[in-house]
């Protein structure tokens, strides 16, 4: 996949260009047997959907990407079904949907940002940069992104999982929360396991991050290691908590977040120990590393 990040919309859209349609937090799919697909520039003229109201997220393998937020009083294009990003992963082609999440963001800003926050005058976009501007007061907004640490917590040959409040039930995953103002990502880490499960950490490394459209977060994914598996649950904020071995784990995250990812990480290289001898020679040959 091949996304260059746009902004001025160009003056001749291709007439292959992807639209990303959006009806409150839904995406506007036609559905096939086994796949989906998001709109096309015919279906847009043929609608008369408001395409000048359009934002410009960029160029997908070349193609023109736009995201558009319909009012919620508009009558929908027969055979277009609002349906949520979630639900449309595995559904939708992998490079539409990180696109899908890119378009979201940026109408879920617009729809936040319309008006100025310091004085209440309508805001223009700005025609330089990413960001949306008050002419009366010259506040400038930009589009709004929300860091979330998350850590996979080692013990031993154990890992910490836990079902957070907010959680769909029964499902469990690594302990999470948002950054701070003045917090470094380390400091909020640190706190974040410190007030929902007790625990101290004696180290950290970085794992990987993820853009999280739901609505506006980016997921910043650590290793940990705790120095006790003690743990003091904070029942605000913590259902259940517990110590899982690679042979008993609870029902995990799906395959699209960073939390699930984290934890296949850990399982694989799990299987890849035991898999070595002593000596650090896999049986039969060497491994060829993927995972």
């Amino acid at each position: 996949m091949t996304f260059h990040l746009g902004l001025a919309t160009p003056a001749n859209p291709s007439e292959e260009s992807h639209w990303f349609v959006f009806r409150s937090s839904q995406l506007l799919v036609r559905h096939d047997e086994n796949s989906c697909t998001v709109i096309d520039s015919k279906t847009v003229r043929a609608c008369d959907l408001p395409a000048a109201a359009a934002i410009h997220v960029g160029t997908l393998n070349g193609v023109e990407c736009f995201a558009l937020d319909l009012p919620d009083d508009m009558e929908l294009p027969c055979g277009w079904l609002p349906t949520g990003l979630r639900l449309l992963h595995g559904q939708l082609p992998q490079d539409l949907y990180l696109v899908a999440g890119r378009a979201y963001q940026l109408v879920e800003w617009e729809r936040t940002h319309g008006f100025c926050g310091r004085c209440g005058t309508p805001t223009e976009r700005s025609r330089y940069e990413r960001s949306r501007f008050c002419s009366t007061c010259g506040y400038t907004s930009y589009p709004r992104l929300s860091p979330v640490v998350i850590a996979l917590i080692e013990h031993r040959d154990r890992i910490l999982l836990i079902r957070g409040r907010d959680f769909p039930e029964p499902i469990y995953g690594p302990v999470a929360g948002f950054v701070e103002p003045g917090e470094s990502l380390e400091e909020a880490l640190a706190r974040e396991v410190r007030e929902e499960v007790g625990l101290k950490l004696v180290d950290s490394r970085y794992f990987g991050s993820q853009p999280w459209p739901f609505p506006h977060s980016l997921m910043i994914g650590f290793r940990a290691t705790a120095a006790s598996e003690h743990l003091e649950i904070d029942p605000s904020e913590v259902v259940d908590a517990g110590w899982f071995t690679r042979e008993r784990l609870p029902r995990l995250p799906a395959d699209l977040s960073i939390s699930r990812w984290m934890i296949d990480a850990w399982l694989n290289a799990r299987r890849e120990e035991n898999l070595r001898t002593p000596q650090g020679h896999a049986p039969g040959g060497e491994l060829d590393g993927h995972r």
